[in-house]
């Protein structure tokens, strides 16, 4: 069996992007705060009722950020504890690298470090789209 080999740099960096960007906005559409990330719960029934395209486009969009939502916050749930935390703290909470090395007792660097291990380990949990970056060389 032949596996390809990932590119870990731009792994990183993908992942770094879908909380920087994505994920943002998915949370937003998805009417989740930070509060609620801990354990989301995911009610696809409309609390009024819907009336033509535009509301159910509405509703479908809301369903998929919750979804989304759910599943980052499963995936970020099965990290090793250090990079857990570190992710939370940054990504979830929005804490600079500075604040998150203090709570967590480490440099910026290994802080840094740290995060990017949870991006790759992030990228291969994450179920809804890949995040992984192959390379060329195919590993057999």
């Amino acid at each position: 069996m032949e596996l390809k080999k990932i590119n870990e740099r731009a792994t990183e960096e993908r992942v770094r992007r879908f909380f920087k960007n994505d994920f943002k906005r998915w949370m937003l559409l998805s009417g989740t705060s930070l509060a609620d990330l801990q354990s989301p719960s995911i009610n696809d029934m409309p609390s009024s009722p819907s009336y033509g395209n535009s509301n159910e486009e509405k509703l479908a969009a809301t369903i998929d950020a919750k979804k989304i939502v759910a599943e980052v916050v499963r995936v970020v749930n099965s990290l090793e504890t250090r990079q857990r935390k570190t992710i939370t703290l940054h990504h979830l909470q929005g804490r600079d690298v500075a604040e998150v090395s203090v709570a967590i007792q480490r440099t910026d660097r290994q802080c840094h470090r740290i995060l990017n291990k949870a991006y790759i380990q992030f990228a291969y949990g994450y179920q809804i789209e890949s995040l992984l970056v192959y390379r060329d060389v195919v590993v057999s």
